[in-house]
């Protein structure tokens, strides 16, 4: 939410308002942007249930985009929730894009990605996204190998799980046949 401060401060500036955003402000237009993610995603999942969620055969056109909207949405309700527990808790914190760890982990999670990209059809889905949210969770916040090996293993063989068999949706499958 920093970022959308910083764009609000932004804008203020170029029309010559000469009003910098304080802390209590900060939580107003934090607030603001959440309220916007709760609304946006409702907006989705409306839009989405003008379209098949299901059908006899599996997942419709609607379905993803519901699934989406839904956790747009309760991701903003999430994130407005916390900023009201955070009472009047003043927390100063330096920019993001200064930080050169941050700046790195991002990189790092962008180049995965580009990776995961690249090698998907040559290793197959459920492989690719095991090795490359190892690399992920190492990266983000680095744990015993056991945690993130486990973790890594779970939640890819639960995500293919849902797309391969609950939904039916074919994923690249590599040399391994999986």
């Amino acid at each position: 939410m920093a970022s959308s401060l910083g764009l609000v401060n932004n804008f203020l500036q170029m029309r010559g308002v000469d009003h910098d955003f304080t802390m209590n402000n900060n939580r107003v237009v934090d607030q603001i942007f959440n309220t916007f993610w709760i609304l946006f995603g409702i907006g989705i999942c409306i839009q989405s249930i003008r379209h098949q969620l299901w059908s006899p055969a599996g997942p419709g056109s609607g379905f993803i985009p519901f699934l989406t909207g839904l956790l747009i949405g309760a991701s903003g309700f999430l994130l407005f929730l916390s900023e009201r527990s955070k009472g009047s808790k003043k927390e100063e914190t330096g920019k993001f894009w200064e930080n050169p760890i941050a700046v790195r982990k991002v990189l790092y999670l962008v180049g995965s990605l580009c990776i995961m990209a690249l090698i998907m059809l040559k290793l197959g889905f459920l492989l690719t996204s095991i090795l490359v949210t190892i690399l992920m969770i190492r990266v983000i916040e680095p744990k015993k190998w056991i945690v993130v090996i486990s973790t890594s293993v779970v939640s890819c063989l639960l995500i293919y799980s849902l797309f391969q068999f609950l939904m039916q949706i074919k994923l690249p499958k590599g040399f391994l046949g999986f």
